[in-house]
């Protein structure tokens, strides 16, 4: 290879990393938090809120202790037999879930 070739490969990479950095700096303004139990929506609370939200949510069999704090969410305290939605830990990003199944 030659320098014109490694200097074309270091431009494509240097501006690949800078788009992904805009993508990943726009995206995470205004991200929200949905609540939704059996699919219909009981809330809409903003990820980046200074204040901290902290709510039960009332499922179809139970309640969900849901935390907003710090850009990430979580359930904290849940009265389902499993508990795993406790176990699941935060999320911060757009497209990830906390489930819990029992509660719907």
């Amino acid at each position: 290879m030659k320098k014109a070739d490694w200097l074309l490969a270091a431009g494509v990479v240097l501006a690949a990393l800078v788009l992904w950095l805009g993508i990943r700096l726009m995206a995470a303004r205004g991200e929200s938090v949905v609540v939704r139990v059996d699919g219909v929506e009981r809330g809409r609370y903003p990820l980046d809120t200074q204040t901290p939200i902290e709510t039960w949510v009332d499922g179809v069999d139970g309640r969900n202790y849901v935390v907003i704090r710090d850009g990430v969410c979580s359930v904290t305290e849940a009265d389902c037999p499993d508990g795993l939605c406790v176990r699941q830990g935060t999320i911060s990003r757009a497209g990830e879930q906390i489930i819990c199944l029992p509660h719907h």
